[in-house]
């Protein structure tokens, strides 16, 4: 199958789309959740204090517990989105006799939810179970409304996605939300800082994939070899080099830039749960010098500051030089920034490409903004959480714009190629006699 004999899927593009917008927050409260140490406020998984994580009550999110629940069950939610992700890449309910078994499935397992839960309860209001025992009954309750949930999102899938590729990268995306959510369970029962950064990371990953599947399955994506084809002539003389030669220019350069602000994220990530948000807390100086203490006695002197006049705890030369990997990390994103958007805005004109360089720029400002309020501050929960969630939005709008420029180069030459192939399989002209 070409490209071009692929179909616009609606409802798989609304469901990517929900899905990378719903990832967005979670990724915001994993930030608020490390920056208010809430990581172990709750120290079960996949139970909460022994609650079905679905059922645990309200009235107990409390402190840190409030953050790191509400974590959890918003990952369960960009989980279950992932799900209905599969679903309508693979339509299981296309066939008519499937989807009767599917819907009677979703029906009687809800059914059953129902009775369970209500049994429950009233057995426990009339003193005939414990409340731990009632907590342990409940597991059957959630088990059968979320497997009528799952019978109920294949249900209402009934469209195959027609590119084999797209349907592959869903599954991708499935595993990698599921070792996502494994990852955050083991951090909490093997109490492992390490793995907790690479939780943080592994969901910076995760959402620039879920946002090229939403550019994927895009109705642009799909159209994009008509229109450019029909356009061809139009866009080949506004831009010198070629639209194809130029968009991959700018892909490929849009893309080492995604590699450079993702080793960013990571020193940024150990830097926040090492507790090193604050070992520097002067800007644009480090203790009023250009490079912070590098020996024992530079360090000693820092953290007799530190003490005396800011009345913070001390801190160690690793915390501060990780501190300040991460500033010179800001200096060398901020370049090869603004050396893309140069190069970006001279190289193309085409809208899909001039939007994402402008959400760059934009988001570059704003991102360097939040990471010197967060020092000057002293490091206020949600200024530092946003900044964490403001540079996977970078990283996002980084990923979509490669995505889109190396689409455009690819369209394009192909256009470019089946207009050379027409032009030389060409009959040739006729020659008229000049005194006919």
């Amino acid at each position: 199958m070409t490209p071009s004999d692929a179909s616009y899927h609606r409802p798989l593009h609304t469901v990517a789309l929900i899905l990378t917008v719903a990832t967005f927050p979670l990724i915001f409260l994993g930030g608020l959740v490390t920056t208010y140490g809430a990581g172990m406020s709750v120290p079960d998984w996949p139970n909460s204090y022994g609650y079905n994580m679905f059922l645990f009550p309200v009235s107990q999110w409390v402190g840190g517990i409030f953050y790191e629940h509400t974590h959890r069950l918003k990952g369960t939610l960009v989980g279950f989105l992932a799900v209905m992700l599969v679903f309508q890449a693979y339509g299981p309910s296309r066939n008519s006799r499937t989807r009767q078994v599917l819907g009677y499935s979703a029906a009687s397992a809800l059914l059953i939810a129902i009775v369970w839960g209500g049994g429950v309860w009233i057995l426990e209001s009339a003193g005939r179970v414990s409340h731990e025992a009632a907590k342990s009954l409940q597991h059957g309750f959630a088990g059968s409304a979320s497997l009528g949930l799952l019978f109920l999102a294949a249900w209402v899938a009934r469209r195959r996605e027609s590119r084999r590729w797209l349907r592959r990268l869903t599954v991708v995306a499935l595993v990698a939300v599921s070792v996502q959510g494994l990852l955050g369970g083991l951090r909490v029962t093997e109490v492992n800082l390490t793995l907790a950064i690479i939780h943080g990371c592994f969901a910076q990953a995760f959402f620039c994939l879920t946002a090229f599947i939403t550019v994927a399955s895009s109705r642009w994506w799909v159209e994009s070899p008509n229109n450019y084809a029909a356009d061809e002539q139009k866009h080949q003389p506004t831009e010198a080099g070629g639209v194809g030669v130029n968009a991959r220019r700018i892909g490929r350069l849009s893309a080492v830039c995604w590699v450079i602000v993702f080793v960013q994220l990571i020193i940024g990530a150990t830097m926040r749960h090492h507790g090193a948000g604050l070992a520097i807390p002067d800007l644009p100086l480090a203790y009023g010098k250009l490079l912070p203490p590098t020996d024992a006695a530079g360090l000693a002197t820092v953290n007799q500051h530190r003490a005396w006049v800011l009345h913070e705890p001390p801190v160690t030369l690793n915390q501060v030089w990780l501190h300040f990997g991460h500033r010179i990390g800001a200096i060398v994103v901020s370049i090869a920034l603004i050396g893309l958007l140069v190069v970006g805005w001279r190289l193309t004109r085409d809208r899909k490409l001039r939007w994402p360089l402008m959400f760059v720029g934009g988001l570059l400002v704003i991102q360097f903004s939040l990471g010197a309020l967060t020092v000057y501050y002293r490091k206020p929960a949600e200024v530092a959480s946003a900044h964490v969630a403001f540079g996977a939005l970078l990283l996002l709008t980084l990923a979509v714009l490669s995505a889109r420029a190396m689409r455009l180069a690819a369209v394009t030459s192909r256009a470019r190629s089946g207009h050379a192939l027409q032009a030389v399989h060409a009959p040739p002209l006729r020659k008229v006699a000049a005194n006919a």
